[in-house]
């Protein structure tokens, strides 16, 4: 989530700080997406990653003055 965090914040060029409550559960310690069904019965494949679509949604949305 820190990661995702940064990534959202450095693609939106945000300059303020992340609070983070440190009370709150870890909740799961890992999830991960398996997309193999996905291409298994779709022929579904991601054609960007992850950090490459935070960034391009953010030039989106900066383009459109969101």
């Amino acid at each position: 989530i820190r990661d995702m965090a940064q990534a959202c914040s450095k693609a939106a060029c945000f300059a303020g700080q992340t609070l983070w409550d440190a009370s709150k559960p870890d909740g799961v310690a890992r999830r991960v997406l398996d997309a193999s069904l996905a291409g298994q019965v779709l022929g579904w494949k991601a054609q960007v990653d992850i950090w490459q679509g935070v960034a391009r949604t953010a030039g989106w949305l900066k383009a459109r003055g969101d």
